[in-house]
């Protein structure tokens, strides 16, 4: 899936859950790669480790991450082995990269920023991407909103800036 905000989660203990990002980059292979999770079937963690999602629906505010419009997304299915407090752990380790990404009302990513799964963003924003930027279900972009990419997909057409 590969939705802003990607990650591989790798289980520690029944509560805690080390959660795996890159910061310009969402592909679950390149989180791999990085960090040297292997997924191959003979792996030892092979069953202890899921690529996850955490994104904002909807009218969900893209600097607040804790609020009630984004989900926690399990992109191979949820794991027999996953606890409610794995989740507690996971929404908190990704906010707290969320928190990371923005300076002050700027998100800049040097890649693709997969936006797709909101309808509105806030006013006052700036959204950078070095590489595609999807913005394919807004309705509209309000006004003082800045949109900065190489390539954009809005109301399902694509630009190229």
């Amino acid at each position: 899936m590969c939705q802003y905000r990607s990650g591989k989660g790798v289980y520690v203990d029944d509560e805690y859950i080390r959660l795996h990002t890159l910061p310009d980059n969402d592909s679950h292979t390149k989180i791999c790669e990085s960090s040297g999770i292997h997924e191959e079937d003979g792996s030892a963690l092979r069953n202890k480790q899921t690529p996850l999602e955490y994104v904002p629906s909807n009218n969900a505010d893209l600097r607040n991450p804790r609020g009630k419009d984004w989900k926690l997304i399990f992109d191979a299915g949820k794991p027999d082995w996953w606890t409610d407090a794995h989740t507690t752990d996971v929404i908190r380790q990704f906010c707290d990269v969320i928190d990371g990404d923005w300076n002050g009302n700027i998100l800049k990513r040097s890649g693709y920023l997969d936006l797709r799964s909101l309808t509105a963003i806030p006013e006052g924003v700036t959204l950078s991407a070095g590489g595609y930027l999807d913005l394919r279900s807004l309705t509209a972009i309000p006004e003082g909103v800045t949109v900065k990419a190489k390539h954009t997909y809005f109301k399902h057409s694509y630009f190229k800036h």
